[in-house]
């Protein structure tokens, strides 16, 4: 999977304003028990590989290969108390990420982004952290 790829697509989300980064930034401000100061920030993250089917002929080994990436989202609440009447912006942020990369052509044997699952990581320390998960199936061949 083209992992840059995908942060450039989630950089093109407006909210964002550029504040997307990846995994060993997220595993860097975590290790000091921190979340990003300015958001809604994201970072993009591969979560994991799957082997599927095998095919194996003479000289040819093929199998199914699934790839993983998640975009983990942080918003902070806002300190105004009006903002309770506002409208929840998590959703509209989410919402646009899912547009962003879903149906992308990234290669593989069904060649597109497929968006799988979204869930509720953390409400702690006055953020929201949510999770979107996408999913790429490729086709892993090696001549033998």
């Amino acid at each position: 999977m083209q992992l840059d790829t995908i942060i450039d697509l989630v950089k093109g989300v407006p909210a964002f304003q550029g504040r997307v980064q990846g995994a060993l930034q997220l595993a860097r401000l975590q290790k000091q028990n921190q979340l990003p100061q300015v958001t809604p920030a994201a970072f993009v993250i591969p979560t994991g590989l799957t082997g599927g089917k095998v095919n194996s002929v003479t000289g040819l080994f093929a199998q199914t290969v699934g790839e993983s990436v998640a975009v983990v989202i942080v918003i902070r609440t806002a300190d105004d108390p009006r903002s309770a009447r506002a409208v929840d912006p998590l959703s509209a942020v989410c919402w646009d990420v899912i547009h962003a990369l879903s149906g992308i052509e990234m290669g593989g044997i069904d060649g597109q982004l497929q968006f799988r699952r979204g869930f509720l990581v953390s409400l702690a320390d006055s953020a929201a952290v949510y999770q979107l998960d996408f999913d790429l199936q490729d086709q892993l061949r090696i001549s033998r």
